[in-house]
């Protein structure tokens, strides 16, 4: 089977080379179709910046999860939903530093010694997430599954923090981790002595 010729520029140049060619030979990159970009004229779009993160603005303040729970349109479930929000923000933060320290602790030369951290994070993160879920569903409330679920997030916090803990000496990610895990104790303690 005969192989089709290349593809050339000798219509438009009176030479024959391929197209790349006459591209690359433009200022063009192979590939690219279209003008090339003159390299003193500015891009079209600006570079993204960042701006640093302020804590205290009152945005910050009033979370995601605050400002889906105002837009309900069922009231029914009968809880503080300044608590609520911050026990779903809680939650959510504490899942992910979890899952972050058992990586970081996979990471660790002393993998072997770090087992139990990695499962208790683990187990932590799986339990943040189950219980974030169900506090953000609203229709059809079911207080009992709520209780029980923060009782069994505040038991998998603890015992997580206290494992954390006693690797924070020597690895900043179980410090924070262990932080994380204290900060949803305290908050999911809160949502449940709410509740009566």
């Amino acid at each position: 089977m005969p192989v089709p010729p290349r593809k050339s520029t000798e219509r438009a140049t009176g030479r024959r080379y391929p197209r790349a060619f006459a591209r690359a030979r433009s200022g063009q990159a192979p590939g690219v179709r279209g003008r090339a970009r003159d390299p003193a004229r500015p891009p079209a779009r600006p570079p993204r910046t960042t701006t640093p993160h302020d804590p205290t603005t009152t945005e910050d303040l009033v979370t995601y999860a605050r400002r889906l729970l105002d837009t309900h349109p069922q009231d029914a479930v009968d809880l503080d939903r300044d608590l609520l929000g911050r026990a779903l923000d809680a939650l959510w933060a504490c899942a992910q530093a979890c899952t972050a320290c058992a990586d970081a602790c996979l990471g660790e030369d002393m993998v072997a010694d770090l087992a139990k951290c990695i499962r208790t994070d683990l187990d932590c993160a799986d339990v943040c997430l189950a219980t974030g879920k169900v506090l953000s569903r609203h229709t059809a409330y079911d207080a009992n599954l709520s209780r029980a679920l923060l009782e069994a997030c505040v038991t998998a916090c603890r015992s997580c923090g206290d494992e954390c803990a006693s690797h924070a000496g020597m690895h900043e990610h179980c410090r924070l981790c262990a932080e994380a895990c204290r900060e949803c104790e305290e908050a999911c303690r809160a949502l449940l002595a709410s509740m009566g």
